[in-house]
């Protein structure tokens, strides 16, 4: 991949192949130098913005992360005709919102996850981690009795039936 580069420069699927390449193979660094050429030449293009927030992800660049994970789901809002267009909007939501709950902010990452399950209904992932993040919020009484916040159980319970 990287003579490819060298061979065409211009052509942003080959620093986008490179990228994913490196992150294959543990370069993180690597990987985003190679993910920013791509989207120097294609900035519109969703998919790298992912890749990109994926190698921010393992080098633990939460912020930068959420921001591409952000970023490929709008440009992606802005092509409904693509087949795949609601499967990649809701793994990017999902992508963002996994990210916000490990920076500890559950409220922006439900927020995220109920983009994803708007985007895919029956995407169980979304359901069950916007749960995790409620019961973190539930309280037990002086009986010991646990009360969580309220989730959309009716429609949890239709995609695991």
């Amino acid at each position: 991949m990287q003579e490819a580069t060298r061979q065409e420069p211009t052509q942003s699927v080959l620093w986008a192949s490179l990228g994913q390449s490196h992150l294959g193979a543990k370069q993180y660094p690597e990987a985003i130098e190679a993910l920013k050429r791509a989207l120097a030449l294609s900035p519109e293009r969703a998919s790298y913005h992912n890749l990109l927030g994926t190698a921010y992800l393992r080098r633990r660049q939460l912020d930068d992360a959420v921001g591409e994970f952000k970023t490929a789901a709008e440009l992606n809002d802005k092509n409904p005709s693509d087949p795949r267009h609601n499967d990649n909007a809701a793994m990017y939501w999902f992508n963002a919102g996994a990210t916000l709950t490990v920076q500890g902010k559950p409220d922006e990452a439900n927020a995220a996850f109920d983009k994803a399950i708007a985007a895919d209904p029956k995407k169980a992932e979304a359901y069950y981690q916007k749960g995790i993040n409620l019961i973190g919020r539930a309280k037990i009484d002086k009986d010991g009795k646990m009360t969580a916040p309220k989730a959309p159980r009716k429609r949890f319970r239709s995609i695991l039936s």
